[in-house]
């Protein structure tokens, strides 16, 4: 199955990106960043390994409403984080 778009001015276009592949890595990532937040870095390296391609992640991220945060390391490095909102909230609203 593909995803297919319809425009009314220039007829119709076709994603050959099977929908598969799409829940897969909608799945994905639901599924690393359950726990809270994750390196981008390991995010892309997991996605790669699970044959998942860095521009449907991208995508999935955005549809997703996948977070970024940014952090400063002492020693000048830094990290970007991602997260997912609803369950950072439901991790650590539940520790009193």
């Amino acid at each position: 199955m593909y995803v297919i778009h319809a425009y009314s001015n220039i007829g119709i276009f076709c994603s050959f990106v099977p929908l598969f592949q799409r829940l897969e890595a909608a799945m994905f990532l639901e599924d690393i960043l359950k726990d809270g937040f994750v390196n981008y870095k390991k995010v892309y390296e997991l996605a790669e390994e699970n044959g998942i391609k860095k521009t449907e992640v991208k995508r999935q991220k955005a549809l997703l409403g996948v977070k970024s945060v940014h952090v400063d390391g002492e020693e000048g490095g830094t990290l970007w984080l991602w997260f997912i909102p609803k369950n950072v909230w439901k991790r650590y609203s539940q520790t009193q």
